[in-house]
């Protein structure tokens, strides 16, 4: 009698502790996780497309872009997010006028005035970086440009540069 004393407090006791664990796991549970927002951006960077001695694209920092057509200019950013694709605007705005180009299937919108261009875009970062590059059209006017980029319609970057005549 004795001994299946033991036996049925064993099992008791037993239950129990299943207990307590499951409710300790439970209220553990997302501890240890990193609670990032959806996007951060850790660094960013804004200049024109070089090619290197291997030709492949690298990208220059400067504030200057020469009034070259063909000439690329862009951004990279940098983020941490645990989104697999990220969705982004980018808004272009010159000193002026311009012809728009866009290739592929690309939605966007020209302002009425054709100083500015937004596109709309969805990416899935390459090593935590997504990247965007144009190109200098020969009717793009001289002058003060910015670029500003919203991603996840939260976090905005913005690039100020000027077109310049060589």
């Amino acid at each position: 009698m004795t001994v299946k004393n033991t036996v049925n407090n064993y099992s008791i006791n037993r239950k129990k502790c299943f207990s307590l664990l499951l409710l300790l796991s439970l209220s553990l549970v997302g501890c240890g996780q990193n609670h990032y927002p959806p996007v951060e951006v850790l660094s960013s960077a804004f200049g024109i497309v070089e090619r290197t001695e291997k030709d492949r694209p690298r990208l220059v920092d400067t504030k200057v872009v020469p009034l070259n057509a063909g000439q690329g200019y862009g951004w990279i950013i940098d983020i941490r997010t645990n989104l697999e694709k990220v969705q982004y605007t980018e808004q272009v705005t010159l000193s002026g006028p311009t012809s728009w180009g866009v290739r592929g299937d690309i939605q966007y919108e020209i302002s009425t005035d054709k100083n500015s261009i937004t596109v709309k875009r969805e990416t899935a970062p390459t090593n935590g970086r997504i990247v965007s590059v144009w190109r200098v059209s020969a009717d793009d006017p001289p002058g003060k440009a910015t670029i500003t980029i919203k991603i996840e319609n939260e976090v905005e970057q913005t690039f100020d540069f000027e077109l310049k005549k060589p």
